[in-house]
């Protein structure tokens, strides 16, 4: 009768423990959803106008400034006022995602819009996911424990979880300034295969918009120089957290990298002039801004200053290498055509 009793305690502590981390994962992954960046915003029809997608990660999304400062929102305000109320901006940042997530915006966007215009900020970031499938085609081995945390993975409650775990070993105390990525720790992580990762998905961004001849425009990332440390790393933020390491001129992708240009920034910049794709160079805006409080406190992410800066070099992007495109979206031309045409 005890052995039963004690049976029953153990299966309804298991069922309540399975029940409230279902309404935890629940819980994470609805306000997520519910606070989406691109969640109706500019309601304009799909068979009218055109849409740029704005696509990346945590830079894109406008991670630690309000929704209506974000680039991609300050983006579609500045189109508007100069008449090209036609276009729709849609913000496809998401935090912490790689390129493969970009890879998969541009070709959904590339196929299911009538109009699309592709404007990529990604590359930064890569997670244990991306550097198991770089492993896989290099024919390397993996430890079991990546193929677990890339089953696991689709969990927020275990991804959250992860991040709390590894918080203390990822941060970086540099003096008066302590730096805390969003990422948790990569297992597999390796700084040219992070490169290569980058490379790989921003070429096929590059091979799919030109196959279907749609616009395109890559950006790079603003970068500032960081803190001293140990290591002797003054750009590479990323490699800071998860590397760790001092790098030498071998362990890059790129070799004719421009001054206050970081790894990930060289490889897009390749990525563009190879493929002949216009690249907005936002770093290089914010150098010329010559401005304080462009960055947030963690050294990393832009404030809505920078946001407005990056969205007015998109902007001119758009107008400069588009404007023909542009130009046919807007109503007053529209109206000019049909009026041609009557006469």
């Amino acid at each position: 009768m005890r052995t039963i009793q004690r049976r029953r305690r153990a299966l309804f502590t298991l069922v309540a423990a399975i029940m409230l981390l279902a309404m935890a994962e629940i819980g994470l992954r609805v306000p997520a959803y519910i606070f989406r960046r691109d969640a109706g915003y500019s309601a304009l029809p799909r068979d009218k106008g055109a849409t740029v997608f704005c696509i990346g990660d945590s830079f894109t999304f406008g991670t630690g400034v309000n929704l209506d400062e974000a680039y991609p929102q300050a983006l579609e305000r500045l189109l508007h006022g100069a008449g090209l109320t036609n276009i729709r901006v849609v913000n496809l940042g998401r935090p912490g995602h790689s390129s493969a997530y970009a890879l998969y915006c541009a070709a959904q966007a590339i196929m299911n819009e009538p109009s699309p215009y592709l404007a990529v900020l990604s590359g930064w970031n890569a997670n244990d996911n991306d550097f198991l499938m770089h492993a896989r085609e290099k024919k390397q081995s993996a430890p079991l424990s990546a193929y677990v945390d890339q089953f696991l993975n689709w969990s927020r409650l275990y991804r959250l979880a992860s991040q709390i775990a590894t918080l203390r070993g990822r941060s970086e105390d540099l003096g008066n300034v302590k730096l805390v990525p969003l990422s948790p720790a990569m297992r597999l992580y390796n700084f040219r295969a992070y490169q290569e990762i980058c490379r790989k998905n921003l070429e096929q961004i590059v091979h799919i918009s030109r196959q279907r001849r749609v616009p395109l425009m890559l950006l790079n990332y603003p970068v500032q120089k960081l803190p001293p440390n140990e290591y002797n790393l003054e750009l590479e933020y990323y490699h800071l957290m998860h590397g760790k390491t001092t790098l030498e001129e071998k362990d890059y992708v790129v070799h004719d990298r421009r001054p206050g240009e970081n790894a990930i920034d060289s490889v897009i910049r390749d990525v563009a002039e190879r493929g002949r794709v216009p690249l907005v160079d936002v770093n290089t805006a914010f150098k010329e801004a010559a401005e304080q409080g462009l960055y947030q406190e963690d050294w990393h992410h832009p404030t809505a200053r920078g946001h407005e800066i990056m969205a007015r070099r998109v902007f001119s992007a758009i107008t400069q290498n588009f404007g023909k495109i542009a130009a046919s979206q807007s109503p007053r031309s529209r109206n000019n055509q049909s009026e041609g045409g009557k006469q």
